[in-house]
């Protein structure tokens, strides 16, 4: 009896201690820190990373797309959180610097949900743009941007070609 008591009394203490962090929710108010800014941008910089990877994965057949919305979904989270917490540090630095708070002002933020979706919107063109195939100016062929020299005829491609196929 004892021993089932004690057995008891143990599971429930570690079930307390694996669930407390998610339960904590004073932890996720929190006002950042303005010092804390340069790694909040080092990991946003890391989610769009991320999301461009993931990008290029699903485009070379690596994921599913049921697997790629989902993380996607974690991703844009991840980084709509982020943004919240760099809109709220930027905040609290430029309230300082007036000497006041921001809780009086009325002014409308941007969604960090719009910002996500414009920031990944650039990182696709800029991806398409770096993918978008060279015209040979000899034979008219189609080569891929980072080639040298043609694929059909041989001659030299110009590094700056702009012509595309």
């Amino acid at each position: 009896m004892f021993l089932a008591l004690v057995i008891f009394l143990l599971t429930v203490g570690v079930g307390l201690f694996v669930t407390y962090p998610l339960l904590d929710q004073s932890r996720a108010s929190q006002v950042v820190d303005p010092s804390d800014v340069e790694s909040l941008m080092l990991r946003r910089d890391q989610i769009f990373h991320d999301i461009r990877e993931l990008e290029f994965d699903r485009q070379v057949g690596k994921l599913s797309a049921a697997d790629y919305e989902e993380l996607l979904a974690q991703l844009k989270a991840d980084a709509a959180a982020v943004l919240e917490r760099l809109e709220q540090a930027n905040g609290a630095e430029k309230a300082a610097k007036r000497g006041r708070s921001e809780t009086g002002s009325r002014r409308a933020r941007p969604s960090p949900d719009r910002n996500v979706e414009a920031r990944i919107a650039t990182a696709r063109q800029r991806l398409e743009d770096a993918r978008r195939p060279v015209a040979c100016p000899s034979c008219g062929a189609s080569n891929p941007r980072e080639a040298r020299f043609c694929m059909g005829c041989g001659a030299a491609l110009a590094a700056g070609t702009k012509g595309e196929a």
